[in-house]
């Protein structure tokens, strides 16, 4: 749909503007002596048998490119107020309802066949990307699908006849919320070290009982939940690990506003910044500050002699991936030389 969009309002500019379509034109043919030119900047890079651009081919080859693009940015600098024109003589409404009509029309449960929450939230992440895209004249890249994904969820009780968002955090661990069929506790086992939580899901949905798809997850509770806040939303979270998937249970709470204490009421209470960063040659471990507005912050810095090694460390890792560098280049050397030789002795 993105593609198609764009191409509508390519299309639309061309019909507006000549001047535009003519200058469209001269930059796509550009485009395509710039892909010609990789293409043997490639083919000579197997034919020397090297990535060295000290080559003479190579570097020929490299000079063509650095010239086609240079040529192609007076392209682009004579094309933006063309564009700017052309958008003043195209109807951008049109465009856009066409283009929101489809996006509604896809993200539909009964096109679609996924469950609202979860489609709203993948159109959401889409129009970030897109929006993205816009701001930093950037192509969007659609990678192929590996089966990671998510399911989004809205945690919601009935209150007589109305339904209220959110729900208590006794009444998810007690396995009580049930009243959510798209997402409901089964069951709470703590007789084990780590508390486990069983959780049915319906991750596809349809107008018949068949046509859904339901599944069981059995989660560890590794980080307890704060006992006063509130469960809002839930995303069930799958990715790829080899060839395998992890699950992921993450969810969206809200905390009640914390009471601000007055700092008369501290007490002699001190405040740790933690926090690594380089001071002048040492480096600054934390800051220490207290409710006495007379004492000034206090740095802590890190021995000299612990600095001192740390920087010997980084200057090894250094002097080793040079080594690595310059004996892959003499390795490359070797290997041309060698093939530039009819025979040899070892």
């Amino acid at each position: 749909m993105h593609r198609e969009s764009r191409e509508n309002w390519d299309d639309a500019r061309r019909a507006a503007s000549i001047h535009y379509s003519e200058k469209m034109d001269e930059l796509e043919k550009k485009q395509e002596e710039i892909s010609a030119a990789f293409d043997a900047l490639r083919q000579a890079r197997m034919e020397e048998g090297t990535k060295d651009e000290s080559n003479p081919r190579l570097k020929s080859e490299r000079a063509v490119i650095n010239r086609l693009k240079r040529e192609q940015g007076e392209i682009f600098a004579e094309l933006k107020p063309l564009r700017k024109e052309a958008d003043g003589k195209i109807d951008k409404k049109a465009l856009n309802d066409e283009y929101r009509d489809k996006c509604k029309q896809a993200v539909s449960v009964k096109n679609s066949r996924i469950y609202s929450r979860t489609a709203e939230q993948i159109y959401a992440n889409f129009r970030t990307a897109r929006d993205k895209a816009f701001k930093d004249n950037a192509t969007m890249r659609f990678h192929p699908f590996d089966g990671t994904g998510y399911f989004q969820f809205r945690c919601r009780k009935k209150d007589r006849d109305i339904m209220v968002d959110g729900i208590s955090v006794d009444d998810f661990m007690s396995a009580e919320y049930r009243e959510h069929l798209r997402f409901a506790v089964e069951s709470v086992d703590t007789s084990k070290k780590k508390t486990r939580i069983r959780i049915k899901a319906v991750l596809t949905v349809g107008a018949t009982k068949a046509s859904k798809v339901f599944h069981e997850f059995d989660w560890i509770y590794h980080r307890p939940l704060p006992p006063d806040c509130q469960i809002q939303n839930g995303k069930i979270l799958r990715t790829r690990t080899g060839d395998k998937f992890k699950y992921d249970l993450v969810l969206t709470i809200k905390v009640p506003d914390s009471e601000v204490i007055a700092p008369s009421n501290l007490n002699g209470t001190i405040g740790v910044d933690i926090g690594f960063r380089r001071s002048g040659n040492t480096v600054l471990v934390a800051t220490v500050m207290t409710d006495d507005p007379s004492k000034p912050p206090l740095e802590v810095k890190a021995p000299s002699e612990e600095v001192s090694a740390m920087e010997h460390v980084e200057a090894i890792a250094l002097g080793f991936c040079y080594f690595i560098r310059l004996w892959g280049h003499q390795a490359g050397r070797l290997r041309q030389s060698i093939r530039g030789q009819r025979s040899f002795e070892i």
